[in-house]
């Protein structure tokens, strides 16, 4: 029903089409200096080129009966077609057969650079090891969450030594319980103005955790 290959692509399409942008406007910032809310709304709009329905921000099904201001919330949710169910008593203004959090699908986004202009970036093995992996354990969390997907938009000096960051986050992640699958990987060369040469970007499936 959700593709990892299909998200990345997509995403993938984004980056592309911005770098392109980007090199014809000579800017003297790349696109490994986007900023994540800017990034967030480049796949918001590739996502809907691509047909499916977007909702950012979502909060968690675990949090929805909490007041609207709680709880974790989710960066992008993929609907085909009808929006996701409300969270909120049902009215007049919903639609007739809103999509079920069980059929959407549910994509936290990790951006990071490897590099900076000062040499290694300290932010870059943060962001995996603590924020990506944080990330994933929450989508594994949620028993109502059957299609979640970890996004990984890295930058770096080549596309080796991105996959193999990637390789290496998976393995991690699996060693902590938290049950990843098969990452489907695009990389795409872009402007080296920081030693950043490329573009990696990894969707992994996230599997509901046993309950047990």
């Amino acid at each position: 029903m959700w593709s990892p290959a299909d998200i990345v692509d997509a995403a993938a399409e984004a980056i592309r089409r911005a770098e392109s942008r980007l090199c014809k406007e000579q800017a003297v910032e790349g696109i490994d200096s986007l900023q994540e809310r800017a990034l967030q709304s480049m796949l918001e709009s590739a996502f809907i080129a691509a047909g499916w329905t977007v909702a950012r921000e979502t909060r968690y099904p675990s949090a929805r009966p909490r007041s609207k201001a709680a709880g974790a919330r989710c960066d992008q949710v993929l609907t085909h077609g009808a929006p996701l169910q409300p969270d909120a008593a049902p009215s007049l203004f919903d639609p007739v057969a809103p999509t079920p959090p069980e059929g959407a699908c549910w994509i936290e986004v990790k951006m990071a650079a490897a590099l900076d202009v000062e040499g290694s970036a300290p932010g870059y093995a943060r962001a995996l090891s603590d924020a990506a992996v944080r990330d994933a354990a929450t989508l594994a969390s949620e028993p109502l969450i059957r299609h979640g997907m970890l996004l990984l938009v890295l930058f770096g000096a080549s596309e080796a030594s991105l996959r193999r960051d990637v390789a290496r986050w998976v393995d991690v992640t699996l060693a902590t319980g938290i049950p990843v699958g098969q990452p489907r990987v695009r990389a795409l060369p872009i402007r080296d103005l920081r030693g950043n040469a490329v573009a990696a970007l990894a969707c992994v499936p996230i599997s509901p955790r046993d309950p047990a």
